[in-house]
């Protein structure tokens, strides 16, 4: 019985197996090695990290808003001086406000970064293309 089973099982697993055996060619091996080469994704990563940078570079000659609100409740009990009697208080008050702010100059560091990071992703490019 025991040996009818590993037959069985054996016959079972390798049916399978047999269907998955593919004969590639040169050009699907290569393509293969070239899809799923680790420096080829390093390279690509590399170079939308580059082109990030590169937008925020340019995010530096943007002016920034900043807004708030806040709101405050005060209440407690205090001592009328008039009659003499504890008097209940409640006091709310409400700020609201916006700033910005624009750098009109900075020593050209903005204009520096910018350039910089334009270079670095021609650069990330130019390694992407030749992995």
């Amino acid at each position: 019985m025991k040996l009818t089973v590993f037959f069985l099982f054996i016959l079972i697993f390798r049916i399978p197996l047999q269907g998955q055996q593919q004969v590639w060619t040169l050009e699907q091996c290569i393509e293969a090695a070239r899809k799923n080469n680790l420096q080829v994704k390093q390279s690509k990563l590399a170079e939308e990290l580059a082109s990030e940078n590169l937008l925020n570079a340019k995010g530096g000659f943007l002016p920034s808003v900043n807004m708030f609100a806040q709101t405050n409740l005060n209440f407690g009990q205090t001592i009328d001086p008039f009659t003499n009697t504890f008097a209940t208080d409640e006091v709310r008050s409400d700020a609201y406000g916006v700033s910005g702010s624009w750098n009109l100059f900075n020593g050209l560091q903005n204009y520096n970064r910018y350039k910089s990071s334009q270079y670095e992703a021609l650069a990330a490019r130019y390694d992407a293309d030749k992995a």
